[in-house]
């Protein structure tokens, strides 16, 4: 399952010119601020298209302009997490994190039932019938963690995942990130105690 990026994506005055190979396991990607990293993990998830060139997974094209072919993000075998959690203000935690087995045509008992344990490895158990106006930054950043890891996708892209779980948490939740249930993990971070744990490291620098 090789995933490659071989191409120019433009955006303002950011140019990334990429030739990159993003392996099974954990990549981590870091660089200092402006330097293009979610803009990665945006290519991969199908929220960015590139200006030119490729990019594939095994023999499969899912970005090539010239070409004529992109895969939308709905039908990419991907889930992200933001560095600000994304969840369904109308729904629960529980709700949110079964939203993903929703899409994949579980009846909502069935998702439901399915989701509690991701909420339960989170430290999300007791949150499930909250909707995110109650939650802290850290609670929802671990339902939005939870959701990702239910969508059980083959890769799993972290921007910055950490950021809004309070100290105390944040060793248990590297620890579970660390062991995520997906063949490909992409972890966008500033901690060099997360690239060191990565089993791959791709540092960005700046023009």
């Amino acid at each position: 399952m090789t995933l490659r990026i071989d191409g120019t994506l433009r955006r303002g005055d950011l140019t990334l010119e990429l030739e990159l190979e993003l392996p099974l396991g954990i990549t981590a990607i870091t660089g200092p601020n402006g330097a293009g990293k979610s803009s990665i993990l945006r290519l991969v998830a199908g929220l960015e298209a590139l200006d030119e060139g490729r990019l594939t997974l095994d023999d499969a094209v899912l970005d090539d302009r010239a070409a004529g072919i992109f895969l939308p993000a709905e039908r990419r075998d991907v889930s992200m997490t933001f560095q600000q959690p994304r969840l369904f203000p109308h729904l629960t935690v529980l709700q949110n994190i079964a939203y993903p087995l929703r899409r994949k045509g579980h009846t909502a008992a069935e998702a439901a039932r399915l989701a509690q344990p991701f909420a339960e490895r989170v430290g999300a158990g007791h949150l499930l019938d909250l909707r995110p106006h109650r939650l802290s930054g850290g609670q929802a950043q671990r339902t939005a963690i939870a959701a990702a890891m239910a969508a059980r996708a083959s890769t799993i892209l972290l921007d910055e995942p950490l950021g809004a779980i309070d100290e105390t948490g944040t060793t248990d939740i590297r620890r579970l990130l660390l062991d995520l249930d997906a063949p490909r993990v992409i972890w966008v971070t500033h901690d060099p105690a997360d690239a060191e744990s990565a089993d791959h490291h791709i540092t960005l620098g700046l023009p």
